[in-house]
């Protein structure tokens, strides 16, 4: 009987990349490059399976038919949960197709959501359940309509605050989910403190994080990475899915706004999945941009532009006072 033993894949090996390739597309698996580690399951000397990691999501698990049966799958998952361990993960997700929904069922993982083209489980110390319940205990008001708008806020921007004052002006409570990931000009605690100064006025408006639930790297990757169309749509179907079912059931949701999209074609994408997957329960409104003085559309990119050239004559028609004030403080303008 052959032993199955698990090894690390180094796929910048020319010779280990062609064996993973081979068994992932064999599976109808599309490769992907920007993964944080890669394990492969051995028989002898015969590659036979293998797994990744990005960052905290398990993907591009692909195992050979004739090891399908139960050990291979399982020593890999093992060996994939210790590594995330090490690396300090204690709640992790699965993306996966619908039809290993089961498989990892039955290791414990819980399904988050299902569309017809993805599957994404969680594990470990916190869940979706949690998520909810804990922005339904510290924000939500009993018996109000309530909209919801999702943003990154990269800086927070007139346009932003323009989106949340229509919605206030619509719905009894508004809570704002701020985009949890960091990577970008201003980390995620600066953008959520941000949004907070900015809409400080606006009694009836909660800010909070979006955890990894929405628009973030487990559940919506080509929101920060380059794709093609097929693979963003399947990310935004799932994450507007996350959105309908487990998350605006629970805080009341009534309404998701979201700002007209002239300049991203990803977020364009993204507002057209929500247009698709969220009525009649939940209505879609989509804002027009606001303009500044000079007919300008206004958006954070301008912003992020206007600092790296240390221009800030016109910031004061892109930004509230409160977001003008940490640029010109954090970037020394």
């Amino acid at each position: 009987m052959v032993v199955l033993q698990v090894k690390d894949l180094y796929l910048q090996n020319p010779y280990h990349q062609a064996a993973w390739q081979k068994i992932v597309l064999s599976e109808n698996l599309r490769p992907e490059h920007n993964l944080s580690y890669t394990a492969g399951i051995y028989a002898g000397d015969q590659l036979v399976g293998t797994g990744s990691l990005q960052n905290n999501v398990i993907k591009e698990v692909a195992i050979l038919k004739e090891y399908q049966g139960g050990e291979a799958f399982n020593l890999l998952l093992s060996h994939l949960m210790v590594q995330l361990s090490n690396r300090g993960y204690y709640h992790y997700f699965v993306f996966t197709k619908p039809f290993y929904q089961q498989t990892f069922e039955h290791i414990g993982f819980k399904v988050v959501a299902t569309t017809k083209e993805a599957c994404l489980l969680e594990k470990g110390n916190h869940s979706i359940a949690d998520f909810v319940k804990k922005i339904s205990k510290e924000v939500l008001k009993k018996n109000q309509q309530v909209g919801c708008i999702v943003m990154h806020a990269n800086p927070f921007t007139n346009g932003h605050l323009y989106l949340i004052e229509k919605a206030a002006e619509r719905c009894q409570q508004v809570i704002v989910f701020v985009v949890e990931t960091n990577g970008g000009m201003f980390s995620y605690g600066e953008r959520l403190a941000l949004v907070k100064a900015g809409i400080n006025h606006l009694k009836n408006v909660a800010v909070v994080g979006g955890g990894a639930y929405m628009v973030n790297f487990a559940t919506f990757p080509s929101y920060f990475i380059e794709e093609e169309d097929q693979v963003i749509h399947y990310q935004t179907i799932l994450d507007a899915t996350i959105f309908k079912e487990r998350i605006a059931p629970t805080i009341n949701c009534a309404i998701r706004f979201v700002g007209e999209e002239p300049f991203s074609h990803t977020t364009y994408l993204y507002n057209q999945a929500l247009i698709e997957v969220l009525p009649p329960e939940i209505l879609v409104e989509v804002i027009p941009r606001k303009k500044n003085t000079d007919n300008q559309t206004i958006c954070a990119s301008k912003v992020r532009e206007m600092i790296r050239a240390s221009d800030s004559e016109k910031l004061s028609d892109f930004v509230p006072p409160t977001t003008r004030a940490f640029i010109e403080e954090k970037y020394h303008l």
